[in-house]
């Protein structure tokens, strides 16, 4: 999980655009505690800037399942007739409409796009005289709305994956050891076994000739917080490149 805000803000508008994405991050993480299909871990967003990336150092990148939380300074204008869906602190004409966009995905190269699976946006319309003038009663007023939208956000992203079996992405560490992007949450415990598969290279039965070639059979060795550690049993090596997915047995 990333978050970042888009170019464009003006310096009146950095205080408000940050206080809108730390609210959300926070929102998105607690109300993530509660899903049946999905556990977050927060990533930070590598600098822009090439100078900055070499003087913090090196960005490990991740590839597997991917979710970025995106603030961009414009929204779409509305109709005459229609009426916003976000409260509005105030009838100016000069109110601040951003756009707060979630995108939920895979990710096949460390550093590459996001594979969009689910992607959601959601108008938030800003009075920048509340902002600027009582900062922190605005901040404590954005909260709640907030909360509702990110909780409405997880309560989808639930219901549309309910059907889907539960897939984990594989991946090798430094010692070409395999890995799984899932930890405690997941349910994985020692000795547990999972079906190795590159999804790209499913065959439509299992009978058909070469099936087995792109499976494997893989044991649960250690299951740490944010990973869980494998021990290939049965099947072809998997090859350093490609794309592998794991299922429970």
């Amino acid at each position: 999980m990333q978050t970042r805000a888009d170019n464009g803000f003006s310096g009146t508008q950095q205080f408000a655009s940050q206080a809108v994405l730390s609210t959300v991050s926070q929102a998105w993480t607690q109300h993530m505690q509660t899903s049946q299909r999905w556990r977050a871990m927060h990533k930070e967003t590598p600098p822009e800037s090439a100078y900055l990336r070499a003087l913090t150092g090196p960005s490990e990148g991740s590839t597997g399942w991917s979710a970025e939380l995106v603030l961009k300074p414009h929204a779409p204008e509305l109709a005459p007739d229609a009426r916003p869906s976000w409260p509005v602190f105030s009838p100016a004409t000069t109110d601040w409409r951003w756009t707060l966009s979630f995108t939920l995905g895979e990710r096949h190269t460390p550093g590459g796009p996001i594979e969009a699976h689910w992607q959601i946006e959601h108008v938030i319309t800003i009075d920048p005289l509340a902002a600027g003038q009582h900062p922190s009663a605005w901040v404590h007023q954005l909260k709640e709305p907030l909360q509702k939208q990110m909780q409405a956000w997880v309560q989808q992203l639930d219901k549309r994956s309910a059907c889907e079996p539960i897939q984990f992405h594989v991946r090798r560490n430094a010692q070409d050891a395999l890995q799984l992007q899932a930890g405690l949450g997941s349910g994985l415990r020692p000795g547990y076994r999972v079906l190795l598969l590159n999804p790209s290279q499913i065959p439509s039965q299992m009978l058909e000739p070469g099936a087995t070639q792109h499976l494997a059979l893989a044991q649960v060795v250690k299951v740490g917080n944010d990973q869980t550690e494998l021990q290939q049993l049965a099947g072809p090596a998997l090859p350093a490149q490609g794309h592998w997915m794991a299922l429970p047995l």
